[in-house]
């Protein structure tokens, strides 16, 4: 399981330490921090668990507007 606040810091570019400062990097997608995270997956996989990842975060965001 890939802690949320490093794939966050991965696809926003933004990453900040516990002494608060703030590192920038160049943003990437979901797919690609997910295989920079994960470097045992190939990047099919990573390309596979986002779009899953996605698809989740869509049917969630439906029953939560729903509801």
């Amino acid at each position: 399981m890939i802690p949320f606040d490093q794939l966050k810091a991965k696809m926003t570019g933004v990453s900040v330490n516990a002494a608060g400062q703030t590192t920038n990097s160049t943003p990437m997608s979901l797919g690609k921090a997910i295989h920079e995270l994960q470097p045992n997956m190939t990047e099919n996989q990573a390309s596979q668990q986002a779009q899953r990842a996605e698809k989740q975060a869509k049917k969630t965001e439906r029953t939560n507007t729903t509801s």
